[in-house]
């Protein structure tokens, strides 16, 4: 069977999908795929990324300290990691920062000036200080 001309319709989660005969993995129960493994929810595909050397480093150190089994494993990972950080910022701006600034419109009153401001920072790395020497 030529193993590039399958399509992956009919494919269910945990097939594996290989690269050309004689390279890769083999297939369970028959099942030919180009390019990696069908997961639960998406298929996963096989994309060619250009990095920097020291990036390129820190995904094989990983990969060689046994943290990760593969460079892919790597890479999801950080892109995983990537997505959280963005959901959480997105959080901190929409929980705590829209709010404040909100507030901020509508009693500018409440505000104070930059040098009061300031000033409040300096007085309480004051009070800090002393209390630590205490």
């Amino acid at each position: 069977m030529d193993h590039l001309s399958r399509d992956r319709r009919g494919t269910r989660p945990g097939d594996v999908l290989c690269r050309p005969a004689g390279v890769g993995v083999a297939a369970e129960g028959g099942r030919c795929y180009h390019a990696s493994t069908v997961r639960k929810d998406r298929y996963v595909q096989t994309v060619t990324v250009t990095l920097p050397e020291d990036l390129l480093d820190l995904i094989r150190s990983k990969v060689a300290s046994g943290d990760y089994a593969n460079e892919s494993q790597v890479v999801s990972e950080g892109l995983r990691l990537l997505a959280s950080n963005e959901d959480a910022l997105e959080d901190w701006l929409h929980d705590e920062v829209a709010p404040t600034y909100d507030r901020a419109m509508a009693e500018p009153e409440s505000l104070l000036d930059l040098d009061a401001a300031f000033d409040g920072i300096r007085e309480g790395l004051r009070s800090g200080k002393a209390s630590a020497a205490e």
